[in-house]
Formats: C-alpha cells, sequence, structure tokens
C-alpha cells in the first residue's frame, strides 16, 4: 500500500545537514498548493528531498507540475539527467498540465514528446530547467524527455542527441518557447516541416510552402496570413492589430531545398504613415527595389476563374477559324 507523505509531516526535513542517501519507493508527494500527487513507484535514492507548497526540490533540481482544471496524478517511471518519463492520468481531460522539469545540463536541446504526438524540441535554461505544457491530458498519458535536436523524426521514430542543427528531411512538427523566441531562434526548414510556438499567450505556426533559389513562400497561423521572403529580407508582424509589431522573419540562406530563418519576439512601433496593409505586415526591402518578380498567390476561385477565361478565348478563336474555312 502507498504511502502517502503531506507537506508538512515529512519528518526528514525537519533534520539538519542530511548526508546519508534518501530512498523513496512506492511514495506519494502532494501538495498544499497545486492539485498534484508525483508518485515514485521505482527505488530512487536523493542526498536531500524537499516539498514546497507547489513544487518538489529532490537534491538541487525542482519538479513542478500544476494541472488548470481538477486533480492530477504523477507517476514518476525513470528520473535521470539523460532520460525522464513519467505518467500522468488528470480528473478531467480538458485540463492543462503546465511542467517545470529541472536536472537536465544547461542551455541544451530537450526532446519532449508524450503519447499520440510528434518529438517537439526545448532548450533548458541556466539552471537546467525546462518549461512546457500541453492540454487535453488523458488518463495514462506517457511523456518522455531527454537531451536531442530533432533528427529523422517521424512518429515512433528516435531522436539524435549528437547535433545542434535540425535535420528536416522528414515532415516534422517542432516547438520553441516564447523564451527562445524572445532571444531569437534559428530554424533550418524543409517544405516539410511546421513550427508551433507561443507568443504573447496565444498559439501561432510557421510553415514554408514553396522553397526557390532566392525567396520562399511563408504561411503562418492564427492570424492567416500568406507572404514572400526573399534572401536578407525581415519581415514584422501585427497579430493584435495595434501600434506595436510582434514578431520577425528574417530569412538568412536557402541551401538544398532548405531556408534558414530567425524568428524572434519584437516590440517595434508602427509608423504613424503606415498604410492599413503595412500596420499588420511589413519588409525591410522596398517592393520596387531587389525583389524578385513573383507570381501573384492565387487561391482556388482566382485559378478556376483563369481557366474559364482561357477556355472561352481558345473556343472562340476555334470557332472563328471554322467560319474562315467555310
Amino acid at each position: 500500500m502507498q504511502i502517502k507523505i503531506f507537506f508538512l509531516i515529512l519528518t526528514f526535513l525537519l533534520i539538519p545537514n542530511i548526508t546519508t542517501a534518501l530512498n523513496i519507493t512506492n511514495t506519494n508527494f502532494q501538495f498544499s498548493e497545486i492539485n498534484t500527487t508525483i508518485i515514485f513507484e521505482d527505488n530512487l535514492s536523493f542526498s536531500s528531498i524537499e516539498v514546497h507548497p507547489n513544487y518538489l526540490k529532490l537534491d538541487d533540481y525542482n519538479i513542478s507540475i500544476n494541472i488548470s482544471i481538477g486533480s492530477l496524478n504523477v507517476t514518476v517511471m525513470n528520473l535521470t539527467t539523460d532520460y525522464k518519463k513519467f505518467n500522468e492520468t488528470a480528473s478531467d481531460s480538458s485540463g492543462e498540465a503546465n511542467h517545470t522539469i529541472g536536472n537536465f545540463t544547461s542551455s541544451t536541446s530537450i526532446l519532449i514528446k508524450r503519447d499520440g504526438s510528434n518529438w517537439i524540441q526545448a532548450t533548458s535554461n541556466s539552471i537546467g530547467e525546462i518549461n512546457f505544457n500541453y492540454d487535453g491530458v488523458l488518463s495514462s498519458t506517457i511523456l518522455e524527455m531527454l537531451p536531442g535536436t530533432i533528427s529523422q523524426q517521424s512518429q515512433g521514430s528516435s531522436p539524435s542527441s549528437s547535433s545542434n542543427s535540425i535535420d528536416t528531411e522528414e515532415e516534422t512538427d517542432y516547438y520553441i518557447t516564447e523564451s527562445q523566441i524572445e532571444k531569437g531562434y534559428e530554424a533550418i526548414l524543409s517544405k516539410k516541416n511546421k513550427i508551433d510556438f507561443d507568443l504573447n499567450n496565444e498559439k501561432h505556426s510557421i510553415r514554408l510552402s514553396d522553397i526557390k533559389n532566392n525567396y520562399v513562400t511563408v504561411i503562418l497561423s492564427s492570424k492567416p496570413m500568406i507572404f514572400y521572403l526573399i534572401i536578407d529580407e525581415t519581415k514584422k508582424i501585427n497579430f493584435n492589430e495595434d501600434d506595436y509589431y510582434d514578431l520577425s522573419i528574417y530569412l538568412s540562406d536557402i541551401r538544398e531545398g532548405k531556408a534558414t530563418l530567425m524568428i524572434k519576439k519584437i516590440n517595434d512601433l508602427v509608423s504613424e504613415d503606415s498604410s492599413e496593409e503595412e500596420r499588420s505586415i511589413t519588409s525591410d526591402v522596398e517592393d520596387y527595389f531587389g525583389y524578385p518578380q513573383i507570381a501573384r498567390i492565387q487561391n482556388s476561385g482566382d485559378f478556376l476563374v483563369s481557366l474559364i477565361i482561357l477556355i472561352f478565348i481558345i473556343t472562340m478563336i476555334m470557332i472563328k477559324d471554322k467560319k474562315r474555312k467555310k
């Protein structure tokens, strides 16, 4: 039977200067300020354990997992520097689980995966913690974390941990945190990739629908936008239609069907003389100077109208030719 140990009754926390190893097996830790229970089923050993109102401190690193609705049980299945595996079950599947997980190498790329989804990529901070969240927590959701970068990622494949770059040959969706965007995040993308990210408490995504020798076609959501970027061009995006641009996207290079983008959170003031279109999206390249001749992006309706007109013209030419022959 599992032993439940509550915040105020962990007697070994009252003993100063613990030097012997503390083993925890079949042990539950419950918190006074969050509706989360962390369960250790296997025998794990630590030099010190501290239970705080909203996080658990094991040796020198923290674990904090909070559910937005209802309660959450987290069973720790593996907890090493190289690999962490949790089994999470929420009482309400509509809840969002917010995680702060420590014991990673500082400033290192970390891969995260939950049941039924692809690996996403985050970066640990200066004290070796990663912060992330996901919604729709189901019964017995397996969550895995390990150092590495996305490489040849498809569902069920193994990640690579030997490179600092992203191999985007395979179809891959990956996630970058808002803190990464604040610093500026460089991504090397093919047409098969999509970047998901959070910005100012809103979810967005970027993907490339076309890559040419000197420009790419960018599709930006959640505010639907389709636009071009040429090499050495920066576009600024205003998601909220207010007086400030929120995001900049810079295209630095195109090689072997892959584009290198720098994505950065900004807070740049919109010029007072900007047009309505420029208030939404603006470029540091003038249309009349240095911009390639790029065909206008057509939707399916435009294409259909163009096709009908072309058929009509051909038909009229054929009719005139028949009349001449008569």
